[in-house]
């Protein structure tokens, strides 16, 4: 990731404003996605949503989430939560 221009620009921006613009949000949110191993996905919601779906095996309903221990600290924050912290 430290060879990405797009990934160092990115955090490169950090910092120099209070409000962030749509461009360098997009670009921590796909930083965030790499950072959880899915550098193909663009949305973090989207990287959250395939890894319940593959905790649940592939249905992810509410008897589904009882029978499987999910635990959430270990999944990325919803998009959200990204453009809050």
């Amino acid at each position: 990731m430290l060879q990405s221009p797009t990934f160092c620009h990115a955090l490169s921006r950090l910092g120099n404003s209070w409000t962030l613009s749509p461009g360098l949000v997009t670009g921590l949110k796909k930083f965030v996605c790499a950072l959880f191993g899915k550098p193909i996905f663009d949305s973090v919601d989207d990287v959250r949503h395939f890894m319940l779906k593959v905790k649940c095996d592939g249905e992810i309903s509410k008897e589904a989430l009882d029978k499987t221990n999910v635990d959430f600290s270990k999944m990325p924050l919803n998009s959200a939560s990204v453009e809050q912290q």
